[in-house]
């Protein structure tokens, strides 16, 4: 039996193996062939540049999960505060927004009986 390969690029080596298919599996890869086709290769480094050779960091594999992070950042950030700035809180009922914060706490009181005599630890005795 006779098979022909089709769509191969000129010029370029292939590692060719066979298995068998039948009702009971696959069977086990022959030996491995290596062989190049016939003519010249064709360059395709000016439209595709070699994966191989752009640093990991510039590789799809890691530029996009990291760029696709930042823009959900981006998004988040920018609903919050379009969320946050159309419900602002009305006078009075905002927290440590308001720079002019009155002073309503209580206030200590002290006796100032004139009549009582005063204390060992009072200084000047």
């Amino acid at each position: 039996m006779t098979y022909t390969l089709d769509n191969l690029e000129s010029g370029t080596r292939y590692n060719i193996y066979v298995t068998a298919l039948s009702s009971f599996g696959i069977g086990d890869p022959s030996n491995i062939v290596r062989t190049k086709t016939n003519g010249d290769r064709i360059n395709y480094a000016n439209s595709v540049e070699n994966i191989e050779e752009i640093p990991y960091y510039f590789q799809p594999l890691f530029m996009i999960p990291i760029i696709t992070a930042i823009v959900i950042v981006i998004i988040v950030l920018v609903i919050t505060y379009r969320i946050k700035s159309q419900y602002n809180a009305p006078d009075g009922f905002s927290t440590l927004s308001s720079k002019h914060l009155a002073y309503n706490t209580t206030t200590p009181r002290y006796s100032f009986d004139k009549t009582s005599k005063p204390l060992m630890s009072d200084p000047g005795n």
